[in-house]
């Protein structure tokens, strides 16, 4: 009788951790997919900034266009220059996120963890790339996905 407890002990155990180990993966999966339309996104936004202009209507139109929360283009100090919403606007993403300087040294991209936003805590994703002499970076609002 023993016996047959440990043993059903561990059969649960194995299956609470199989469990474990499928969520983690599910949200790997959903982060990956999320850096992957991020990374597509972000090409069109360079292609309609370097066609039509940089500026904050331009990028307020792309950004109702493919359905993005939050897109800020810095200089290479970090400061934001243009940024779809108001909020974003003369803030440096430096001192937000000093990852995002491997931009400047080579990297192809830099994608946070979900985590929250400075400007209002909302929950959000960011994937940002340097190009053109522009750091553009997206911002996907997770906080209405997340149950907020």
């Amino acid at each position: 009788s023993s016996s047959n407890m440990q043993q059903q002990t561990d059969y649960i155990n194995s299956i609470v951790e199989l469990s474990d180990n499928l969520g983690e993966m599910a949200y790997n999966l959903r982060d990956k997919s999320m850096e992957i339309k991020m990374l597509i996104d972000i090409g069109f936004v360079i292609d309609h900034l370097e066609k039509e202009g940089y500026s904050n209507e331009n990028l307020i139109d792309i950004c109702d266009r493919l359905n993005i929360t939050t897109t800020y283009v810095a200089d290479k100090t970090g400061y934001v220059h243009y940024c779809n919403e108001e909020i974003g606007r003369g803030v440096n993403l430096f001192e937000f996120d000093e990852s995002l300087k491997h931009l400047l040294e080579g990297a192809d991209y830099v994608a946070t963890p979900i985590k929250e936003r400075a400007e209002d805590k909302k929950i959000y994703k960011f994937l940002s790339v340097y190009r053109n002499n522009w750091i553009i970076e997206l911002g996907l609002d997770l906080s209405a996905s997340s149950g907020d």
